[in-house]
Order: structure tokens, then C-alpha cells, then sequence
């Protein structure tokens, strides 16, 4: 039986992977060392949520330090051992791929969808397909969790059938041209910091000041009625509190624009003043339609 949360997980804990190898390369480390959280962080740049949920896939904790399992260990070096050996062939791997693919991917962004043509490219991927081994572990690429979720196959386990789509090429090329996906961990700096979410309300004829924090799973929201924590989308404290006060806005909507927000402070697209400014924009469009619904009704009504 598919489990959706275990493919996501094993999206983010391969991309923590081929984190860890890279990090190593770039510190002239070796896979046996200990290493401190902060090394976790700053190294192998694994977020407070990697640190809580995913840590222990990879490591064990020796007091304070964390120790690569003999299973991680194992199959990170085989990760460095083939890039090594990738790496004498890189730069002209590069250079082939860059002329067959790239070319092609330029003429087709300049054209546009009608210069496609899929008997070139049929040319192109084969032209290409040997040089992917080469270039995937020359360059262990980190990639865009969608990209990975939709594949449905780890590129390590079957490189051949990664890269058998367009927009894995296109990553690669990318990656090649200095413009591929980075591991970042600058979202923790919208974790826990004080935001409000402030609301109108027809029940008590004002705004009413809700606090709120991100946290590694969702959000925490704190009123006088009610207070906890909260999914990505709000469902939780957040829209109960909604719920106490007879608010009407459109909650399926609400919802999806909480969870957006949450991925788009987690991916490092905003800072915190950014976070606060959205999560305010939420807030005012509930209360926009919590006026509005009650503008018009009829006094005798009172239905909403």
C-alpha cells in the first residue's frame, strides 16, 4: 500500500544524504569523524525539522556528538568513492552535455513550445545517456523535492530512469551552469518568533489580536478562548478559535493559504518581516468577508 508520508520522507532524507557527502568533500572530513549539531547544521545544513525527525536515520549519539550508523556510513562512501571517480571525467562530460542538451534547451526556451521537436530530442537523450553516471556523481546534485516526489525513483538506485524526463535534464543542466538547487537553512530564522494575526470579528464588533509562532510542524496560536498548536493549514487552534467567535470566511481557501505560506517560510523564500505581512494578509481577508456577509442581511435574518 502507498504511504504518501514515507515517500516524502525518503524525498527529504536523500537530498540529507548527498547533504552529508558534499558536506564532507567541501570540509575535507571523513565519514567516520563525530560531529557536533552545530556541524550538522552548518555542514551538512540539516533545519531544526531534519534535526528532530531525521537525524537519527543517519546518525547515533555519542554524548554530545553524532556518529555516521555503519549502514549511512557504508553507502556514503560509495557515494564518495564514485564521485571520485567521476571527477576525472567531469569537466568534459560537462561540456558534451552542455552542447547536446543545452543547446537544445536554449533553442527551446527562445522558441517556445512550437520549436519542440521530439525527434530531436529522442536524439539528444540518447546522445546523452552516457554521460549521466559521469555527471550525476561528478556533480551530486541536490534536487527540487517535487521534481524527486514525482519521479518515484531515488536517481542513486537507478540513474538510467531518473533522468529519463525533461525536467531532470533540465536540473542537471542547472546544476552544470551553476544555477542548481542548494540546501538552505535560513528558514529556521522564522521559527518561533512572534507573529500576530489580527482579525475582525461581528461577535464582538472588533479586532481581536491572535499571537502566533511557526514552528517545525505547523503553528502555535495563542488567544484568551482558546490556545495550542496547529497543523500547516491552521486546522487546530488557529481556525477553533475562528470557530468559537462565529466567524465566517472560506475555509478551504484559508486553509490552503496557511499552508502555502508555512512551505513558503520553510523553502527559505521569505524572512520573517515577509511572513508577518502574508500571515496579516490572511487575517484581513477573513475579516473582509466576515464583514461583508453580515453587511446586507436583513435584521430579521441573523442567520450568519
Amino acid at each position: 500500500m502507498y504511504d504518501e508520508k514515507e515517500a516524502w520522507d525518503n524525498v527529504r532524507k536523500r537530498n540529507l544524504r548527498i547533504s552529508i557527502a558534499k558536506g564532507l568533500l567541501a570540509e575535507n572530513r571523513s565519514s567516520q569523524e563525530q560531529f557536533s549539531e552545530a556541524e550538522l547544521k552548518n555542514v551538512f545544513r540539516f533545519k531544526a525539522r531534519d534535526l528532530a525527525y531525521y537525524a537519527k536515520d543517519f546518525f547515533y549519539k555519542a554524548g554530545e556528538q553524532y556518529v555516521l550508523t555503519d549502514k549511512e556510513r557504508t553507502y556514503i562512501d560509495k557515494i564518495l568513492e564514485a564521485h571520485k571517480t567521476a571527477s576525472e571525467l567531469l569537466k568534459d562530460a560537462d561540456a558534451r552535455f552542455v552542447a547536446e542538451f543545452g543547446s537544445f534547451h536554449d533553442g527551446y526556451e527562445k522558441g517556445g513550445y512550437d520549436s519542440f521537436s521530439y525527434e530531436r530530442y529522442e536524439k539528444v537523450e540518447k546522445n546523452v545517456a552516457e554521460l549521466l553516471p559521469v555527471l550525476h556523481w561528478g556533480h551530486l546534485p541536490i534536487f527540487n523535492k517535487y521534481l524527486l516526489y514525482n519521479r518515484g525513483v531515488s536517481p542513486e538506485e537507478d540513474i538510467a530512469a531518473f533522468y529519463d524526463h525533461y525536467d531532470c535534464l533540465k536540473a542537471m543542466l542547472n546544476e552544470i551552469r551553476g544555477r542548481g538547487e542548494k540546501m538552505q537553512i535560513q528558514s529556521d530564522n522564522t521559527l518561533g518568533k512572534n507573529l500576530v494575526f489580527e482579525v475582525y470579528t461581528r461577535r464582538w464588533g472588533h479586532t481581536d489580536r491572535y499571537k502566533m509562532r511557526r514552528t517545525i510542524d505547523g503553528w502555535e496560536c495563542s488567544h484568551i478562548a482558546i490556545g495550542g498548536k496547529c497543523k500547516k493549514d491552521g486546522e487546530g487552534s488557529l481556525l477553533q478559535n475562528l470557530h468559537q467567535d462565529l466567524v465566517f470566511y472560506p475555509e478551504e481557501a484559508v486553509r490552503y493559504a496557511m499552508e502555502e505560506l508555512w512551505e513558503a517560510a520553510d523553502e527559505g523564500e521569505i524572512d520573517l518581516e515577509e511572513l508577518q505581512r502574508r500571515l496579516q494578509q490572511v487575517a484581513d481577508w477573513v475579516s473582509h468577508v466576515e464583514k461583508a456577509v453580515g453587511e446586507k442581511q436583513p435584521e430579521w435574518v441573523n442567520y450568519y
